[in-house]
């Protein structure tokens, strides 16, 4: 079975579409490319701020992201 559209309903499908199409935003770079990550603050240090809290006897998540207040506190002393 082959379905064609005529014009007018050709015209309904674009007027049922432009709403949609209007609210779109546009998608910018190539496929596949890997999205970046931003860290968030504590960086490549993670694992040194972990253990400094520890050592300074803070509770510190195991995983994830490092509490704002402990990374302040871990930066002046560093």
């Amino acid at each position: 079975m082959r379905l064609t559209l005529t014009q007018t309903t050709l015209n309904e499908l674009r007027s049922a579409l432009i709403r949609y199409t209007n609210a779109a935003r546009k998608v910018t770079g190539g496929r596949g490319r890997p999205v970046s990550r931003k860290s968030g603050g504590a960086g490549s240090d993670a694992k040194a701020i972990r253990m400094w809290a520890i050592d300074n006897g803070l509770q510190v998540n195991t995983r994830g992201r490092i509490q704002a207040d402990i990374v302040k506190k871990y930066l002046p002393a560093h």
